[in-house]
């Protein structure tokens, strides 16, 4: 089981050890999980099948894999077949694989990839080794983003690659995805603004000082403070969202300081730090008021003539 962003091919490479070994050697994998290498090293092959479950979910479907895993293959060659949102798979389908995955033909790894197990009938799971993958942290995201943008020749400030990571929410695929974006830009140096235009990225930064105004109860440096992001070109439903998702981890660390923990895998420890200030400074119920007053915020921005009248509705509230 993973989240979302896992790369198909890279996890199929990794998994070319024969089961009883892979199995041994490792009993849970993350991203960043060193994988003994494959003994293919000495001259094996291997094909992969990749099928997605979603549009192939019925037992017909399931028949035909069957079918394909039985066709005869060298001494030195694997299979390895990846049934990809193996949650989708009809019942029927299910319990047509089972006598398969329990006994699978010689040099046979199938792979099931699911972003929601619990879908995954029993009976199924209990002819599974269960290895839940894990996001990456914030660190290893953006060091390999960092060797990506060197290796094209463009200087990107590490604040850039830190917000493109986050965004991602710990899926390197998305991040890899939206660096490219930036990258075709074609500029040889690439800043915040460059990526707040072309990803609608706001820093989140951005919410962490709003909010130590907030703290202030300071009326005119936050009004003070939309004019200059409206300048910036950030747009009002891209900024409440961006707080939204910042009040939410200064919620976890007011009720419950153990999340830290959760933070800490893709937060750096200064971020953590002002984070943790922030949360002694508000009662968990002053917390709640400011993400019910900027959820209405942002429920309600195509209403007024002008979108920035949410944010400034918003700070009156939070005033009264």
């Amino acid at each position: 089981m993973s989240p979302t962003g896992i790369y198909l091919w890279d996890l199929a490479v990794r998994a070319k050890p024969p089961p009883h070994e892979f199995w041994q050697k490792r009993s849970t994998v993350s991203q960043e999980a060193q994988i003994p290498p494959s003994p293919a090293g000495n001259g094996a092959f291997f094909d992969l099948l990749e099928i997605d479950a979603a549009s192939n979910r019925g037992i017909d479907e399931i028949r035909s894999l069957k079918e394909e895993v039985r066709v005869s293959i060298s001494q030195d060659h694997w299979k390895v077949l990846i049934l990809d949102e193996a949650h989708s798979l009809t019942k029927d389908a299910a319990n047509a694989l089972l006598k398969t995955l329990e006994e699978p033909p010689p040099k046979t790894t199938f792979i099931l990839i699911t972003t929601e197990p619990e879908k995954i009938i029993a009976t199924v799971k209990s002819r599974l080794q269960i290895l839940p993958f894990k996001h990456l942290t914030l660190a290893a995201m953006t060091k390999r983003l960092t060797q990506l943008a060197t290796s094209e020749g463009v200087n990107v400030d590490q604040n850039v690659l830190k917000a493109i990571a986050l965004n991602a929410s710990g899926s390197m695929r998305d991040a890899e995805s939206n660096l490219a974006k930036v990258l075709s830009l074609g500029k040889k140096s690439v800043g915040i603004d460059d990526v707040r235009q072309t990803l609608g990225i706001v820093d989140e930064h951005v919410a962490m000082r709003f909010v130590d105004l907030v703290l202030q109860k300071n009326a005119e440096a936050m009004l003070d403070f939309l004019v200059n992001i409206n300048e910036k070109g950030i747009e009002p439903k891209a900024f409440l969202r961006t707080l939204l998702e910042y009040l939410r981890k200064v919620a976890l660390l007011s009720l419950a300081p153990k999340a830290k923990k959760e933070l800490e895998s893709y937060l750096t420890k200064e971020d953590i730090s002002i984070i943790i200030k922030q949360a002694g400074e508000l009662k968990p119920a002053e917390i709640l008021r400011f993400i019910e007053i900027f959820l209405q915020a942002l429920g309600d921005v195509e209403k007024y003539p002008q979108s920035q009248m949410a944010l400034e509705v918003a700070i009156i509230k939070l005033l009264k």
